[in-house]
């Protein structure tokens, strides 16, 4: 049986931690991407780190944030999605150079790391959309895969060398040749794509989220009840509507089925006035009055193909007024970025909802807030977590 004590070797921490990052949807987005990469990243060179010990802040952070940069841009160059999954396809990239970085890789072995990744990448979006919980662990089966990857490669083991472009590499392979060279190499060492990530404000899908915002700013302007509701319309785009735009219907997991569904969202948000983890609790998610008012959502594709946005939502009460909403950049995207104070109340969401000292958030903040100048990157994380358990 798991418990909080238990240690784990280097790939299976990586693996755990990953899960536990991803499975709640609370982890960042890159739009132009559509993909999460710090859920795959972060816990691979979390691993390494303590594997190799007394890695500093500094070079914690820089590992990082090359490695999220690499799992980006690989993600940017994917034209036309065929069905898989981009965090943990490209993900597992990003994850083995960060990794290799921590550890001290040479040039040659962080080749050889990427080649060894590559035989082990993998994922799909059929999982997605039958709410399936592998799902959830993709994006850990990568980052365990990756810091495997990396350990091979620093005993000599040998990958692929044309990894991408070769004649079977990533982009001909995966993506029948289709592809985008040019966000490989724009600005490579100068601009960094962790910075284009848009951070999450509710746990669920970020495909959701549009109509979330809207419906959030309708309650609250027009005092809004759920009973006083005949129907709601979201439009929403193609790509976007293929996910998480079908009638709410409870799978094998209704947390999942939740999380992947704009009606409920919208019901959510609607009811509650907010979507955090309290909202989708399974018992929650199965009460018959969300089902009921998620009942009363209907959702319309638009021409548009690809993308979160632009979204819209018309809300009809039964008392005959109608209340629009146009949304086109989501709460959490740098250009909407959420507050400090929102931040900490979705660390603290976290934290409470882990079962961890209230007073744990905001040791986490201090933490983060001097992660640059710290000796120990790891080694004081580990502290401070294995302080704050109940």
């Amino acid at each position: 049986m798991l418990t909080r004590d238990l240690r784990l070797p280097a790939p299976y921490a990586a693996l755990a931690n990953s899960l536990t990052a991803h499975a709640f949807d609370y982890d960042d987005t890159h739009e132009k991407g559509d993909m999460h990469a710090y859920s795959v990243v972060l816990p691979a060179a979390l691993a390494a780190a303590e594997v190799k010990g007394k890695v500093s802040g500094a070079d914690f952070l820089a590992a990082v944030t090359v490695g999220v940069d690499v799992a980006y841009r690989i993600g940017l160059g994917i034209k036309r999605y065929r069905g898989w999954h981009p965090t943990a396809t490209c993900g597992i990239f990003g994850a083995a150079i960060a990794a290799g970085r921590v550890l001290g890789l040479d040039r040659a072995q962080l080749h050889n790391a990427m080649g060894i990744a590559y035989s082990l990448s993998s994922g799909n979006f059929q999982c997605i959309l039958d709410g399936s919980l592998t799902k959830r662990l993709q994006p850990s089966f990568s980052s365990r895969a990756a810091v495997e990857a990396v350990m091979l490669a620093r005993i000599g083991i040998t990958g692929a060398k044309n990894v991408l472009e070769g004649k079977f590499g990533f982009f001909p392979l995966y993506e029948w040749g289709e592809y985008n060279k040019e966000p490989l190499r724009d600005r490579l060492g100068t601009w960094f794509e962790g910075e284009a990530a848009s951070m999450k404000p509710y746990p669920s899908c970020r495909f959701c989220h549009g109509t979330v915002d809207a419906i959030l700013e309708i309650r609250k302007e027009a005092s809004l009840k759920p009973e006083d509701v005949d129907s709601i319309e979201v439009k929403m785009p193609g790509e976007a509507h293929d996910y998480v735009g079908g009638p709410f219907v409870i799978g094998d997991t209704p947390q999942v089925s939740a999380q992947f569904n704009t009606a409920y969202n919208v019901a959510a948000a609607l009811m509650f006035g907010a979507v955090g983890l309290k909202e989708l609790d399974p018992k929650v998610v199965t009460d018959p009055k969300m089902m009921a008012l998620a009942q009363k959502v209907t959702t319309v594709p638009t021409p548009d193909p690809y993308g979160f946005g632009p979204q819209d939502i018309m809300v009809k009460t039964r008392a005959g007024k109608t209340f629009k909403k146009h949304v086109t950049v989501m709460k959490g995207h740098p250009d909407n970025p959420m507050t400090e104070a929102e931040c900490m109340a979705k660390l603290k969401d976290c934290i409470r909802h882990a079962g961890w000292k209230p007073e744990t958030a905001e040791k986490l903040k201090a933490w983060l807030a001097g992660l640059d100048r710290a000796p120990d990157a790891a080694g004081g994380l580990i502290q401070m977590m294995a302080e704050g358990r109940r």
